[in-house]
């Protein structure tokens, strides 16, 4: 998608990127926000019926999060039979920028409508269902729609060619780096989860 949504492109297609790219960050976390209040609203209706404690959910958080952790540095994501469903780039030439900004936005922001490439989004799901709040499964939502959302940003500069094949360059040379980022956010989310078990 961000081999799409840049300036460059944006031109040709008789459009503004930066209509475009806040259709795509705000379809982003609507799309975050209706996956992670649709897990928040089960988990309270398995709460009502089964009365879990607080504690129980937060060690259950936990644990989801380490499985997540060591799924995804073991490679787990590219051994599994997900779809390889992208998004239709047909969309690009049929309607305007913030219709298919705001719709890749969306399907990215839920998380299950295309390529899974990590098993945070199963986290989020977990972690939402766990809270068993539809507001508090759309606050996380939210953060996690928005964190998928904003990258789209860093192709501001792509104005001609060369920008475009550079940021290409860059962006496979930084692939590791991102994974990474990606792991210590999720050790982080591990990390404050127990703290607060603790301090509980």
């Amino acid at each position: 998608m961000l081999s799409s949504i840049h300036p460059l492109g944006e031109r040709a297609r008789n459009n503004r990127w930066g209509v475009t790219a806040g259709a795509f960050i705000f379809g982003a976390v609507a799309g975050g926000v209706t996956l992670g209040s649709l897990a928040g609203a089960t988990g309270w209706l398995v709460h009502q019926a089964t009365g879990w404690a607080p504690s129980s959910a937060l060690v259950a958080a936990i644990v989801v999060v380490a499985v997540v952790v060591v799924g995804d540095l073991a490679g787990w994501p590219q051994a599994l039979p997900w779809p390889n469903r992208q998004v239709n780039e047909d969309w690009l030439a049929t309607y305007r920028g913030w219709v298919y900004g705001s719709g890749f936005g969306f399907q990215l922001g839920a998380g299950l409508f295309t390529y899974v490439a990590t098993l945070g989004v199963f986290a989020v799901i977990a972690i939402s269902f766990l809270s068993a709040s539809v507001a508090g499964g759309a606050l996380i939502g939210a953060a996690f729609g928005l964190f998928r959302g904003i990258p789209v940003l860093t192709t501001s500069r792509i104005h001609n060619v060369q920008a475009l094949r550079e940021y290409h360059l860059s962006m496979a040379r930084k692939a590791g780096v991102a994974r990474s980022a990606a792991l210590v956010a999720q050790v982080g989310v591990l990390a404050g989860v127990f703290a607060w078990v603790v301090a509980s």
